[in-house]
């Protein structure tokens, strides 16, 4: 008698001493398997040593069920906002970026991050800047048995958080998508060209959207710097005195 699709699939599958933990047989590697937030979650620990699944099993439920709950501590919310300023992405696209799209360089500091749920659906890779390096070095020390599918940031927005702490300190309050133009805006100024910055934000004009959008901030901006430069009227002290040629 043949078995049911159903029956030959739960025979691939074996339950573990420890809950939300299973080993599949075939491979022998262990998943986490939970129901959270009504969505059954299964994901692989990348392990074969029940031990070590043990360890991971705990930090990817937790990770699994903040995200579904929406919990957003104040910590958590600082590393999505430094994450969205630094690398210019959409809400959505980074709450799809996990630890194996996070590519340090071998040599030297850098690296990239590989942006996959797109909204044009094509994939982009985004340089890290100095800070970003920094940001994703720090998160991935406190967290060091996650799991390389995991999430980088814990919660997916954060909204709420940045508007108490806007109130609180008396500024106008900022939108998840006010941090991808202040990365475009502060790549600008730094003499990042148009088209390049385009690129990182995942613009597919050649940067004419972003020529459009941030002209008028590269103007100001312009402007804002020519004030700087003074001519003073005295000669300064450091400066040479020319011999005067003599007349006749």
């Amino acid at each position: 008698m043949k078995q049911s699709k159903q029956q030959q699939t739960g025979s691939l599958w074996e339950n573990s001493p420890t809950a939300n933990l299973v080993r599949y047989k075939p491979s022998g590697v262990y998943f986490a398997r939970a129901r959270i937030a009504g969505k059954l979650i299964r994901k692989s620990l990348g392990t074969t040593v029940y031990s070590v699944a043990v360890l991971k099993l705990a930090n990817v439920l937790k990770e699994h069920r903040q995200i579904a709950a929406g919990a957003c501590s104040c910590h958590q919310a600082a590393d999505l906002v430094r994450f969205l300023a630094y690398g210019g992405f959409r809400k959505k696209e980074a709450a799809g970026i996990t630890w194996a799209d996070v590519r340090f360089n071998d040599v030297g500091d850098g690296g990239e991050v590989i942006v996959r749920d797109t909204k044009n659906g094509d994939a982009r890779t985004v340089p890290m800047i100095p800070p970003m390096v920094e940001l994703l070095k720090r998160m991935r020390t406190e967290r060091p048995d996650t799991n390389p599918e995991s999430p980088v940031t814990l919660v997916k927005e954060c909204q709420v958080t940045m508007d108490k702490a806007a109130k609180k300190i008396g500024m106008q309050p900022v939108t998840h998508h006010d941090l991808r133009h202040l990365f475009a805006t502060t790549c600008i100024e730094a003499g990042v060209d148009v088209p390049t910055v385009a690129r990182w934000l995942g613009h597919q004009d050649g940067g004419v959207l972003a020529m459009r959008v941030y002209t008028n901030h590269r103007k100001q901006h312009s402007t804002q710097q020519a004030r700087r430069v003074q001519f003073a009227d005295a000669p300064a002290e450091n400066a040479v005195q020319l011999p005067q040629e003599k007349a006749g």
